[in-house]
């Protein structure tokens, strides 16, 4: 846990060039990341389930250019894709 700002603090981190830096989860946290140019690469989990209703992943994110890296089959129907972020 970081105190203070987070945007600030990630980027003091990322500055630091010391290992990888790993965020788990969606919401608030990704969306601030990704709109200040801080989240490299976005892994989305994809299931072959249908709710029918629910929130958007990224509610509220400008449009962001991802580029598609990976496909990871999990053998059971869902997939994992991870994607590249635009700057």
């Amino acid at each position: 846990v970081l105190p203070g700002d987070a945007i600030e603090a990630v980027t003091a981190l990322k500055e630091s060039g010391e290992g990888s830096l790993v965020k788990y989860g969606n919401g608030p946290l990704s969306r601030a990341l990704i709109e200040a140019g801080l989240l490299d690469e976005l892994h989305v989990s994809l299931s072959p389930f249908v709710a029918g209703a629910g929130e958007s992943l990224l509610a509220g994110l400008a449009t962001t250019d991802m580029d598609l890296q990976n496909v990871t089959d999990l053998g059971n129907g869902a997939v994992v894709l991870t994607y590249a972020l635009g700057r």
